[in-house]
């Protein structure tokens, strides 16, 4: 079966219909989600006047992503894009003949440099000549994701920093380097943009707001007069986002990612449009949901300390034992809770033969009793 039509059928069943039916090309007010079905295209719905939601495929198990479009009196401003492959480009192509409702894009904001929010980003700029804006700190990883690949040792030295060898390690490294697969081209000239710049739109102004963690400097963007929060992946209504230590994270994301979700609770939005699910009220109580759950995680990773601890084993101890597919995002994440021990003083790294081993050195992160201390950021 051809990419585009494992593509249709899979937006077809997402939205409940058959193919074969017809409906009128547009965009959709009030529904979750529209298509066309005689070409299988999803279409924009309106989330409010001026603000619309796209929901494109991902092929992973995380099945879409929501892209967002803010209407402007000459155009469209875009936020984020999908992956760069030819499922996507056909449904791109698809939209963009209809001559995009008449309006074209002017911009596409990048909210990080994940593949499947910049991947099209470097085609829809030759192929609409909008301008592209991300963040410095998105655009440093997304150049040193694409071309980490030239020198394998880096990532090799990494895996042996979290545990992993012989038979493990090699398979980890014969999955290759998925970034420039997947997004295969990076925009040849981006915008930088920063906390508190203003995107002018129909809807109103939207002010960036940074959100880090997840990645290192993600453009969330805050519309005041409506109270609507577009999150991108720092806030997301039914999964946790991953918080990873790697090449391009700081060398504490947890933290990063539990003080800047605390500053967004913050802005006391009343809506958020996520990049994954669909939009929601209340962030401010999704976001101490993902705060509890970060302090439940480190926690059970203390609770019963005993010895010395790898990477590799505390992921197990999070996550259990998980394929290839997932290990990855499993050890970065449980490499981002021990660094986030480990500056609060509650665990000791040693580091032998370029392994980290980790120890407890308090008591209070043998008894598992750290809320208070995570909630006192």
């Amino acid at each position: 079966m051809s990419d585009s039509a494992e593509y249709e059928i899979r937006i077809a069943a997402k939205a409940g219909v058959s193919r074969g039916g017809s409906m009128k090309a547009g965009l959709c007010a009030d529904k979750d989600f529209c298509i066309d079905l005689d070409s299988g295209v999803p279409l924009p719905t309106e989330v409010i006047d001026g603000v619309y939601r796209l929901v494109m495929p991902l092929p992973f198990e995380l099945n879409h992503i929501n892209l967002y479009l803010l209407a402007r009196n000459d155009g469209w401003v875009l936020v984020d894009c999908g992956l760069n492959n030819h499922g996507t480009r056909l449904v791109w192509e698809a939209l963009l003949k209809r001559g995009f409702f008449h309006k074209p894009i002017r911009q596409v904001v990048v909210t990080h440099y994940h593949p499947d929010h910049i991947g099209l980003a470097a085609w829809l700029q030759r192929r609409t000549t909008a301008s592209v804006l991300m963040t410095q700190g998105e655009l440093e990883a997304a150049r040193t994701s694409m071309y980490e690949g030239a020198d394998s040792t880096q990532k090799r030295v990494r895996y042996r920093n979290f545990g992993l060898e012989g038979e493990a390690l090699d398979r980890l490294m014969q999955k290759g380097l998925q970034y420039p697969k997947l997004v295969k081209e990076l925009p040849e000239e981006v915008s930088t943009i920063a906390a508190g710049d203003v995107i002018p739109t129909d809807s109103g102004n939207w002010q960036v707001v940074i959100g880090s963690g997840h990645s290192p400097e993600q453009a969330c963007l805050f519309n005041a007069a409506n109270g609507i929060l577009i999150s991108g992946d720092h806030v997301l209504p039914t999964i946790t986002p991953n918080i990873s230590l790697n090449a391009c994270s700081s060398d504490n994301p947890l933290h990063d990612y539990l003080v800047t979700l605390q500053k967004i609770a913050d802005l006391g939005a009343v809506m958020y449009l996520p990049a994954h699910g669909k939009p929601a009220a209340r962030p401010d109580q999704r976001i101490q949901a993902l705060i509890a759950h970060h302090e439940k995680e480190l926690d059970e990773l203390c609770a019963r300390w005993v010895g010395t601890k790898t990477v590799l084993q505390c992921s197990r101890k999070m996550f259990g034992e998980l394929g290839l597919g997932k290990l990855g995002f499993a050890i970065g994440e449980a490499a981002a809770h021990l660094a986030y021990l480990e500056s609060r003083g509650l665990v000791k790294k040693s580091v032998v033969d370029d392994c980290w081993f980790y120890e407890s050195v308090s008591r209070t992160c043998r008894s598992g009793k750290l809320g208070s201390q995570v909630s006192g950021l």
